[in-house]
């Protein structure tokens, strides 16, 4: 058994001042049958992303049934954590978990974690984020992947490491870390890793954690200094210690098109009594995201 691909689903063509470039960090929102909807984050002219979406029926996923009008979440008021940006990362518990950007000086910029609630037919955001550097995480935190546990919720995110600089730019190394929180607001026992760097890798990206009979699995992406983004898995028992699991991941870039750079920013997720995975193909979305069924 393996992923196999069905093709990329969307890439924006420039239909909206919003939709100028770029559809990563998809999430898939499974709604009646096979019809799901997909949050991601699409940029401006001005390199800022936003948050929206679309729907598809998995059956013939090339087909678009249906699109937001408007962004649900851009850029933030001045001064605020997300007000260079908005990007999509989670859904759990009526809030949509999401990473803030803000344009820096030193470094290109600095990121944290926020969620907007529904209400009143809208998105609404808290005024602060939910998640940002403390001395147990000094450098970022950012792309949350949030699941109820028992009474309790859990958060994989990633953990800045440090900033370097890569053939004369400021590049961010970061691993996936873990979190605990009775509300789904304020975050306990963080800072722990729970995916370290292996060999040469420099930066884990998108944790997407499933919850299965003997414990949990995750999917992520790595990537090295020299490599794009590859998926990668790992298998844990109690959501803490994980376990690399290649046997899980498998998909590799393609021999030539839109997905033969990298496999970046996969959102696992079972619909129809199968396994799907949403995932961002080449220039960190800017080529679309695909989807892939496990069989």
């Amino acid at each position: 058994m393996g992923w196999r691909r069905l093709g990329r689903i969307y890439e924006p063509r420039g239909e909206a001042p919003w939709l100028a470039s770029h559809a990563s960090v998809p999430f898939a929102e499974p709604l009646e049958g096979g019809l799901v909807r997909i949050w991601f984050s699409p940029r401006d002219a001005a390199n800022r992303s936003h948050v929206t979406w679309l729907v598809v029926d998995l059956e013939r996923p090339d087909v678009i049934l249906d699109r937001a009008d408007a962004p649900v979440l851009g850029c933030g008021p001045a001064g605020a954590f997300d007000d260079s940006g908005a990007m999509m990362s989670w859904l759990a518990g009526g809030r949509l978990y999401y990473i803030g950007w803000n344009v820096r000086a030193t470094v290109p910029f600095h990121v944290s974690i926020g969620f907007a609630e529904a209400a009143d037919g809208d998105w609404h955001r808290t005024e602060g984020p939910t998640l940002d550097r403390t001395q147990e995480d000094p450098w970022f935190c950012s792309n949350p992947c949030v699941l109820p546990d028992g009474d309790g919720w859990r958060m994989w995110y990633l953990g800045g490491l440090g900033w370097h600089q890569i053939d004369g730019r400021w590049s961010p190394s970061y691993d996936i870390r873990h979190a605990r929180s009775d509300d789904g607001r304020s975050w306990r026992d963080r800072g722990r890793t729970a995916i370290p760097l292996e060999g040469d890798e420099y930066a884990l990206a998108r944790p997407s954690v499933l919850k299965v009979d003997e414990g949990w699995l995750m999917w992520f992406c790595a990537r090295t200094r020299t490599r794009p983004y590859r998926l990668r898995a790992a298998r844990s028992a109690d959501g803490e210690t994980w376990t690399r699991a290649l046997e899980l991941a498998g998909l590799e870039p393609a021999e030539s098109g839109w997905d033969s750079e990298m496999i970046a920013y996969p959102h696992v997720f079972e619909q129809l009594g199968r396994r799907w995975m949403l995932y961002c193909g080449n220039g960190f979305g800017r080529s679309g995201f695909g989807l892939a069924v496990w069989d």
